[in-house]
């Protein structure tokens, strides 16, 4: 009978000892598998990508190699150019704006948040695009892993014991009913000089809760000058290092430092993600223009003022609080992204060691990583639903082409 026929397992002992390893003995069946994956997504999408055709073996050595190799690099900037234009072409659909974002495209979605997270992260796009290439392509990949998800989550701030503020309980009551994430020092209108009319031009004064050398004043001061347009994180720190404001020498990572303390400032608000301006400025030109009025900003022509112990914040801190709370911040963004759950193995050493730090598992789970948000984004979907579009119109032009070869033949037949 059938049931008694015991089949043999495949390959046979026999059959087996005869063939060779399909991969390496330092690669494996696992990475092996890997491999192929990654290899085969990049030459399926070479038309999309603007790849030039290579073997599987020339991967593996640009793999084994590591940033040196020419061909790794070119591989990585392509595929990073192609999630970055994703992301873009995404935000750029207004995707986010949506009331009904639940019932929009995932993959659009998806693709937006990530260039919203890395604006959330400080990062700058802009730089990705204009210095990607084969020398900096590692630190774009890191940074892409961080706006993903992949690198671990947003620093976590600390948080502290509530505790009264200058002006007695009442003022630490009116804190604790604020609502979650909202500003925690200062009041509207502090920055603007005593007397000024409400019609007239806007006298801007420093506040005296601003010792010199802080993140506070530095940023005051830059923004004072600038208009209600504000300024991109990066540059506000890059001004104000120029400028010798503070000292920014000893900061690992300065734009996360002072994005939590604009982020507990009322008198500074976010105009988009990662650019600010000061909020008596934003007002005044909002109240003028409803006016019909012009707006002049008269900034204070000298606001610099000796530092000093003793400054405090409106929450009663002194200012080397805000120092130690700064640093501790700073701390936390250089930690999070190596130290949380849910950032993977790969990110965190990429960031440690850098990518030639990397075991070979570790880069091929970059790479594989990396094909899998371009698998998951518009621009390869979109291809791949035109390559069906294209192979539904062969198969029915084939289908009526060999239809009427048949009648044609029949016809002949017939006469």
């Amino acid at each position: 009978p059938v049931e008694a026929i015991l089949l043999s397992a495949l390959p046979s002992v026999t059959c087996a000892c005869g063939c060779q390893p399909a991969f390496p003995a330092e690669l494996g069946d696992e990475l092996g598998a890997q491999l192929i994956e990654a290899w085969g997504f990049v030459a399926c999408l070479a038309d999309l990508l603007g790849s030039p055709p290579f073997s599987m073996q020339a991967l593996l050595a640009g793999l084994l190699q590591g940033s040196a190799s020419p061909l790794l690099g070119l591989v990585h900037v392509l595929l990073l150019r192609q999630a970055q234009a994703d992301m873009e072409e995404a935000h750029a659909t207004g995707v986010l704006q949506s009331p009904q974002i639940h019932l929009c495209d995932c993959t659009l979605v998806a693709a937006a948040q990530r260039l919203e997270e890395a604006w959330a992260w400080g990062l700058d796009p802009d730089l990705w695009r204009a210095h990607l290439g084969p020398a900096t392509w590692p630190e774009v990949l890191r940074q892409h892993a961080l706006a993903s998800g992949a690198g671990g989550s947003r620093y976590p701030l600390k948080a502290k014991p509530a505790a009264e503020g200058p002006d007695g309980p009442a003022a630490a009551a009116v804190k604790r009913k604020r609502p979650r994430g909202g500003p925690a020092a200062g009041f509207e209108g502090e920055d603007i000089a005593l007397g000024a009319a409400a019609d007239g031009p806007l006298k801007l004064q420093l506040p005296q809760r601003f010792a010199e050398g802080t993140w506070m004043a530095a940023a005051w001061r830059v923004l004072a000058g600038v208009g209600p347009e504000g300024m991109y994180i990066n540059d506000l720190v890059r001004e104000i290092s120029q400028r010798g404001l503070r000292n920014i020498s000893g900061s690992k990572h300065p734009e996360a430092g002072l994005t939590g303390a604009l982020g507990r400032e009322v008198l500074f608000t976010r105009l988009k993600p990662g650019t600010y301006a000061l909020q008596s400025i934003v007002a005044y030109h909002q109240r003028m223009a409803a006016a019909g009025k012009p707006a002049v900003v008269e900034p204070p022509a000298d606001v610099a003022r000796a530092a000093g112990g003793g400054a405090m914040d409106a929450d009663g801190h002194d200012d080397d609080d805000d120092d130690d709370e700064e640093s501790d911040e700073e701390e936390a963004f250089a930690q999070a992204p190596e130290d949380g759950p849910d950032c993977t193995s790969w990110a965190a050493h990429l960031k440690r060691r850098g990518y030639d730090g990397l075991s070979l598992s570790q880069r091929l789970a970059a790479l594989t990583w990396l094909g899998g948000c371009l698998a998951e984004g518009p621009g390869v979907r979109g291809r791949l639903e035109a390559r069906e579009r294209e192979a539904a119109a062969l198969r029915r032009q084939l289908l009526e082409d060999s239809r009427a070869e048949k009648k044609r033949r029949q016809e002949e037949a017939a006469r």
